[in-house]
């Protein structure tokens, strides 16, 4: 076995690699702010695979007497780059500070035990060198990556708050005309017993609807931001809520829902918004679905979790993955119901999901051109410990 005096360069760095990443992630954190808010694993990243390579290249070169002009493989530097990009704190500064620790703390660990020879210390050298601009250029081309999305993401953002707000002063306007017609028509004819009566009817349900339209937006704000819904559990025969919410859709949309509920289902929910939930997913079936089939409501018991399940399926064009990994976002629309003529705001499902969330609970959507459509909320029996807010 060598002794420390006869090792070689690499020899030496397979020897003191444990060392080496304790001092280097010592100073790293002393003198890199942004190095403290990482954790080991982080903040050691491709730096292991990287003095392996370097031990490698140590020994290339000690065999042939001469330094390749790049001894470190690309990829381990290109990598780290890349990770650091995504690091808080962290820019090109910072990424060359932590080459130039690196190369102090390989030249301390190893000249303290032999004096290297001139081609073990120009691969060192430009081993360092070499993975410096690699992660410089991987840095530089990723971050100009993030910053492209990020401006995609505003613009899109934009659009979107820019299309809510044109189509939310369009759906605000029908009320609003419906109060104005009929308050004129009250002043103009208030003695008329029976025309009065129908004009207040009128108006309470247009103020009901322009009432519901601004609850939906400020609890859309709500999600948006991250807070959870404000709930009034109570205690709910599911079912029977259900055929209410139900015969009020019918006098909307016509008699195409069919309703399963086995046996009456009690639990701890906040009634309000779960009605709200159920009639977002049943005007969605409506507008979407096939005009010519029924929409199925369905509820089942899961006993053994102690959950309740509420389908709502329909049958018609199904949704495709890719707009099903975005359908409960705020303000999306996909294509399809854009090219439609039917309006809407973007709200309905993220409502829904975070009605279900509120609760404790989860919503899915299954998909499909032979099975049709199928939004399922799953709620936990009771809400009281579990709902947020």
């Amino acid at each position: 076995m060598q002794s420390e005096s006869q090792a070689n360069g690499a020899d030496l760095l397979r020897l003191s690699k444990s060392e080496i990443l304790r001092q280097w992630e010592e100073r790293a954190k002393a003198e890199i702010p942004a190095a403290r808010m990482q954790n080991r694993l982080q903040l050691l990243d491709q730096l292991p695979h990287f003095l392996d390579e370097l031990r490698d290249a140590l020994r290339k070169s000690d065999q042939r007497g001469a330094v390749a002009e790049n001894p470190v493989e690309q990829a381990v530097s290109k990598e780290h780059g890349e990770q650091r990009a995504s690091m808080v704190g962290y820019g090109i500064e910072e990424v060359q500070k932590e080459y130039e620790i690196l190369r102090d703390v390989i030249f301390h660990a190893l000249e303290t035990q032999k004096t290297l020879k001139s081609v073990e210390r120009e691969c060192i050298l430009r081993s360092i060198f070499s993975g410096l601009r690699d992660a410089g250029k991987e840095f530089a081309r990723k971050q100009l990556e993030n910053e492209r999305k990020y401006a995609e993401s505003l613009r899109i953002e934009r659009d979107l708050r820019e299309k809510f707000v044109v189509t939310l002063t369009h759906d605000l306007r029908n009320p609003l005309s419906v109060i104005r017609s009929g308050a004129s028509i009250l002043m103009k004819r208030g003695d008329d017993v029976a025309m009065r009566q129908k004009i207040l009817a009128r108006l309470t349900s247009a103020i009901d609807h322009a009432e519901q339209m601004i609850s939906e937006l400020l609890d859309a704000n709500q999600i948006s931001v991250g807070k959870s819904l404000k709930l009034e559990i109570e205690e709910v025969e599911l079912c029977s809520m259900l055929k209410d919410v139900l015969t009020e859709a019918a006098t909307i949309h016509g008699d195409r829902f069919q309703f399963a509920c086995t046996a009456p289902t009690f639990g701890y929910w906040c009634r309000s918004k779960l009605r709200r939930a159920v009639n977002n997913l049943l005007d969605n079936a409506a507008k979407y679905g096939s005009r010519y089939e029924k929409i199925d409501v369905k509820v089942s018991n899961r006993q053994a979790a102690d959950e309740v399940e509420l389908s709502v399926h329909n049958k018609g064009n199904p949704i495709s993955q890719e707009i099903q990994l975005r359908i409960f976002e705020p303000f999306y629309r996909s294509e399809a119901a854009e090219a439609t003529d039917k309006s809407g705001w973007g709200l309905g499902l993220p409502l829904v999901r975070g009605i279900t969330e509120a609760h404790g609970g989860r919503v899915e959507v299954r998909s499909s051109e032979a099975e049709g459509t199928t939004f399922i909320i799953t709620l936990p029996r009771d809400s009281r410990k579990l709902a947020k807010g």
